[in-house]
C-alpha cells in the first residue's frame, strides 16, 4: 500500500509545516515521505474552509482521505490577519488570536470590529450547533470514501457520528506539545505510528 494516494484536508493539525520550520518533520511530512499525499490543509481555517477544501478535489482520485475537525470557536471571515503569509493566508477568526494581535499592537478597525463581535454577540451554543452541521456536511460528503477523521481538540469527536473512524491526537498533544503540527518530534513520531497502525487495517490496503 505504499503507492496509496492520500488527501489531507484540515487546519494546522494536518498542514505541511515544512515552509515554517525544518527543525524536524511533522506527521503529515512523515506521511508524505511514504505515500503519495496531496495536502490542502491551511493553518487557522474554520470548518467551513475545510468543507471548501473537499470541494476542490475529485475525491475519486484518492484511496484514503484524512479530514481534520477544527475548533467550533473559529469563525469564518473574508478578512485575514496574515494575507502575506502563505501558511496562514486563509486563517479565520478565533477570539484568542484577535486578542493577541491587539495586545501586540494591531489596532485595525477590522480587528476591533471582530473583537467586539466576539465579546458582544458570539455564543458558544450557537457556534457548536453550526459547527456540528459543517462536520456532518463533511461526513456526508465522505461517506462513500475511506476516511479517517482526526483532531487535537478534545471536543472534536463529539461532533462526529460514533461510526466515524476517528484518530485522536488530543492526549499526544497534551503529553508532547511542540512547535510543528503542535507536537514535539516525539509526539509527531508517536501519532504517525498510530496512523500507520490504522492504515494496516485491510480497509486501507
Amino acid at each position: 500500500y505504499l503507492t496509496m494516494n492520500i488527501l489531507l484536508v484540515g487546519d494546522s493539525w494536518t498542514a505541511d509545516w515544512t515552509e515554517q520550520s525544518k527543525e524536524f518533520s511533522g506527521w503529515p511530512t512523515l506521511l508524505s515521505n511514504q505515500y503519495n499525499v496531496t495536502n490542502l490543509s491551511k493553518a487557522g481555517v474554520s470548518q467551513y474552509r475545510i468543507c471548501k477544501q473537499l470541494e476542490k478535489e475529485n475525491l475519486e482520485n484518492y484511496d484514503l482521505i484524512i479530514c481534520s475537525i477544527t475548533s467550533p470557536n473559529r469563525l469564518y471571515s473574508k478578512y485575514n490577519l496574515h494575507k502575506e503569509n502563505n501558511f496562514h493566508n486563509e486563517c479565520d477568526l478565533i477570539f484568542q488570536d484577535i486578542e493577541s494581535a491587539i495586545i501586540e499592537g494591531n489596532n485595525s478597525t477590522e480587528l476591533k470590529t471582530a473583537l467586539n463581535f466576539f465579546i458582544e454577540h458570539w455564543d458558544k451554543d450557537y457556534a457548536d450547533f453550526v459547527h456540528k452541521l459543517k462536520v456532518e456536511w463533511c461526513y456526508n460528503k465522505l461517506t462513500n470514501y475511506n476516511t479517517i477523521y482526526t483532531s487535537i481538540i478534545n471536543e472534536s469527536k463529539n461532533f462526529l457520528p460514533k461510526e466515524a473512524k476517528f484518530l485522536d491526537g488530543f492526549e499526544i498533544f497534551e503529553t508532547y506539545p511542540g512547535p510543528i503540527n503542535h507536537l514535539s518530534e516525539e509526539g509527531n513520531t508517536i501519532f504517525f505510528k498510530n496512523l500507520k497502525e490504522l492504515l494496516k487495517q485491510s480497509k486501507y490496503n
